[in-house]
């Protein structure tokens, strides 16, 4: 799991003040925390960082909580603002080297992975394995060319392939309405 310097900093920057002061620093918890969201086993994580395993999850926990409570960090999809769209496209394209002049971002999917769950709360528990080997959430994303992600649906579960997972997302929905999906063509 990478993320590119300049865009790290700016999210340390950001969670900096709603992170404790004393002790590690915000650069030190939200690598941490990133590496531990993006797959890291614990065991790797406090070995490569030198710290307990019960400091490893205060982090995690301190930069979740402080995510959430950064409105900075929320999603910006903002359908119906042509200037913010064209701004987003526009961004793009210059990042890019791109001829194409209309993308607002790229859109993946990711199998996040979960616990069994149980059986008396979901219909299917196979439904939830994935082809990855683990129980998950088919994830979907969109990003800008900033790495900042502006919209995101975790409606799915781990077996749904990713075409799937976006139509059945709010999102992909729109889209496939055809008078919705024609209002966002118009830039």
């Amino acid at each position: 799991m990478r993320i590119w310097m300049p865009a790290f900093t700016i999210l340390v920057d950001k969670l900096r003040f709603r992170l404790p002061s004393r002790g590690l620093s915000a650069e030190l918890r939200t690598a941490m925390a990133l590496r531990y969201l993006g797959g890291g086993s614990y065991l790797d994580i406090c070995a490569a960082f030198g710290v307990a395993t019960a400091t490893m999850y205060n982090c995690l926990w301190e930069v979740i909580d402080a995510v959430i409570a950064t409105a900075s960090l929320g999603f910006k999809f903002v359908q119906g603002d042509r200037v913010w769209r064209r701004q987003t496209a526009q961004g793009l394209k210059s990042s890019r080297k791109t001829s194409f002049d209309n993308l607002l971002g790229a859109i993946d999917g990711i199998a996040v992975q979960q616990e069994q769950p149980l059986a008396v709360d979901v219909p299917c528990v196979a439904d939830y394995y994935s082809r990855k080997g683990f129980h998950a959430f088919n994830t979907q994303a969109v990003c800008i060319a900033q790495y900042e992600c502006i919209w995101m649906s975790c409606k799915s579960r781990g077996s749904c392939h990713d075409l799937a997972a976006f139509t059945s997302s709010d999102l992909g929905a729109m889209l496939m309405n055809s008078r919705d999906a024609t209002t966002m063509q118009l830039i």
